[in-house]
């Protein structure tokens, strides 16, 4: 099989040519004229040589790299020696890495080289050998051959280009038409960190071709695509502020937008909620600055779907709405493309839900089924179920809010705040379905994972109800770390433990906490229970006199 392939920077050139010779011996270990390669440099276990000959067979050369070390040569089908010593190529290059100069030798002869680390021998430490195994050429039929075929095209035609720079010296605007080939290859090849580079690369050698803007928007593409998206969004800022009035400013603006999303969501995902929050208001901010004088009436609703999910992902509802109906008085939703179409039924549905009236709520249920109907897979899933299952406690179907929740909490891609409420809906519905114990345990399980202190409202309902159901030592520990608050959380906490100590019959307990928290608390509704609670544990104590200015108002 005949090849040519051009290699590597430094003038690496390696030609097919045809012909043979006889293979290397083994035992030409020392340097003479007929020697392939010269030995430059070994760094760790690379090995690095240069050559300047022509008229060797491929299997000459890699034998001889065996020879130095580079690596334990072996073929995978006997017959592929015939085809690599029939094979003469021209070695011409610089300092170069052993192990790419076999790859390329083994391409030029049609076939392909695949290198393997092997054990160290036992009892010893460190590497073991690095075998290098000749193996036929990738096919096109399977996905892995064609992979490996376009990871060779994409070799060869950078090394094609880079020659014949370096040989020719070319403008700066041929460079810049390498560097954009080059990365609109390696991105339709999904390689997008060098495909980054190379658009980079494009756009400072040529600052002023009219694809610049294309160019640094797709660099931002290939940012997000790897996941680093504050890079992303870096650079779409600039897109989106150069070129406002062009489309490409609009997409730019579009990308910025999903990659902050996916930023937040990270944040969330790591417990780190107020940076999340503060993301999306930065997000929220530049978009609306960005729509003020925006004329496209084509994007404009895409980029208000995006405030929206900002506004959503901060918990504002009402934002939400407000955008949603903005929408609507531009375009009828009918007409939007399916993706946004599917984001305005969740948007909507969820404001409907959220921040709308009784009337609003069942029409907003029916936009969220359409989308989870439709849209299974997609990341804001859980957030329909959640709003879907409140639809149904509101509408006073306990059994079908149920079903819902629990779909939301089966859902793999859950927020954690997503899956708290889920768990704590679901506890919450447990116990208007008469499952106590079962709510109970769920919700304590949930307040003790956070703390009191974070989830302060669930607490205090959970409280409300172990009272309830008389537990008093659990509404004690449960409410304590909430007692020193000045505030009507504080007030409620302090309510709780003492009308559990009352239950407990604890009524010189219960007149010394009346007399530590009636300074503390503020609620006059409080205080007046605190006034009753009080004058009953004095009754009990037979102290008439004390029970008496209890029952007024002064609590001795």
């Amino acid at each position: 099989m005949k090849a040519m392939v051009l290699f590597l920077p430094l003038l690496f050139s390696l030609q097919g040519g045809g012909g043979s010779s006889k293979p290397l011996g083994l035992e030409q270990k020392s340097m003479d004229p007929d020697r392939i390669f010269k030995f430059e440099k070994k760094v760790g276990t690379r090995l690095f040589v240069s050559a300047n000959r022509s008229g060797v067979t491929a299997w000459s050369a890699l034998r001889e790299l065996e020879i130095l070390g580079a690596f334990r040569l072996n073929l995978e089908l006997g017959e592929l020696r015939t085809i690599l010593e029939k094979e003469s190529v021209t070695l011409s290059f610089d300092t170069q890495e052993a192990v790419s100069v076999a790859e390329l030798i083994s391409v030029a002869a049609g076939l392909d080289l695949v290198t393997e680390r092997l054990s160290p021998p036992m009892g010893t430490k460190g590497l073991g050998p690095l075998v290098a195994t000749v193996v036929s050429p990738p096919s096109p039929a399977t996905e892995a051959g064609r992979r490996r075929l376009r990871h060779w095209s994409l070799r060869w035609y950078r090394n094609l280009m880079t020659s014949k720079l370096r040989i020719n010296k070319e403008t700066s605007s041929a460079e810049a038409r390498v560097h954009i080939d080059m990365a609109l290859l390696l991105m339709e090849s999904k390689q997008f960190l060098p495909a980054a580079k190379e658009f980079k690369e494009f756009a400072k050698l040529s600052p002023d071709h009219p694809f610049v803007p294309q160019a640094l928007y797709k660099e931002a593409l290939c940012y997000f695509e790897l996941g680093q998206y504050q890079a992303c969004i870096d650079r779409s800022r600039q897109v989106m502020s150069t070129w406002k009035d062009l489309e490409i400013g609009a997409k730019a603006a579009v990308l910025m937008a999903k990659a902050y999303v996916q930023k937040a969501r990270q944040l969330f995902k790591s417990h780190r909620k107020s940076d999340a929050i503060l993301r999306l208001d930065e997000m929220v901010h530049r978009l609306e600055l960005f729509l003020d004088g925006f004329q496209d009436r084509k994007t404009y609703p895409e980029l208000l779907i995006w405030v929206a999910e900002g506004h959503r992902l901060r918990g504002r509802p009402d934002q939400v709405r407000s955008k949603m109906i903005q929408l609507e008085q531009l375009i009828d939703p009918i007409f939007l493309r399916n993706e946004l179409w599917l984001s305005f039924q969740f948007l909507s549905g969820y404001s409907d839900i959220e921040a709308g009236s009784s009337e609003d709520v069942e029409r907003g249920e029916v936009k969220l089924w359409q989308f989870v109907r439709k849209a299974p897979s997609d990341s804001r899933v859980p957030a329909a179920w959640l709003a879907m299952a409140k639809a149904e406690y509101v509408m006073e179907d306990p059994l079908q809010a149920l079903f819902a929740v629990r779909n939301a909490a089966a859902a793999k891609d859950l927020l954690p705040s997503e899956k708290f409420a889920a768990e704590v809906f679901e506890a919450r519905l447990l116990l208007s379905l008469g499952k106590r114990d079962d709510a109970f345990r769920r919700l304590l399980a949930q307040i003790q994972k956070v703390g009191a202190n974070k989830v302060p409202e669930l607490t205090l309902f959970l409280g409300e109800e172990l009272l309830n159901n008389r537990q008093a030592e659990k509404v004690k520990a449960l409410v304590t770390p909430l007692l020193g608050k000045k505030s009507k959380i504080g007030d409620r906490a302090r309510s709780l433990y003492v009308r559990a100590e009352a239950l407990q019959k604890n009524y010189a307990r219960v007149v010394a906490l009346v007399r530590r928290f009636a300074p503390l608390t503020r609620d006059k509704d409080i205080q007046a229970q605190f006034s009753d609670i009080a004058g009953d544990a004095y009754l009990a104590l037979g102290r008439k006199r004390e029970a008496a200015a209890a029952f007024s108002g002064r609590v001795q």
